[in-house]
């Protein structure tokens, strides 16, 4: 896992620690939750660990998640993230 950084911690080695502390604990189904930046992490974290999450809550992740995410995520999921985007947006 990782140490202390002089400069800011990037979501790269976030995910890394996450995947190494699952490792530690014998690979466990987790459940997430995280705010803000957290949110962010545990949506890639949906991506990159699957069947390794029972669950996930992401609160106030922001607009920022939205263009990462997309190419991630499956078609039926982009359609109706689509879809609530343009129901706020009207």
């Amino acid at each position: 896992m990782s140490t202390h950084f002089e400069t800011p911690y990037p979501i790269e080695t976030l995910l890394q620690d996450l995947e190494a502390l699952l490792v530690q604990l014998a690979n466990p189904i987790v459940h997430l939750a995280g705010h803000s930046m957290g949110g962010y992490l545990v949506q890639l974290a949906l991506c990159r660990l699957p069947g390794k999450i029972a669950s996930a809550t992401s609160i106030s992740a922001g607009s920022m998640v939205r263009g990462h995410l997309m190419k991630l995520l499956p078609n039926a999921i982009q359609r109706l993230f689509m879809w609530a985007i343009a129901a706020i947006v009207r």
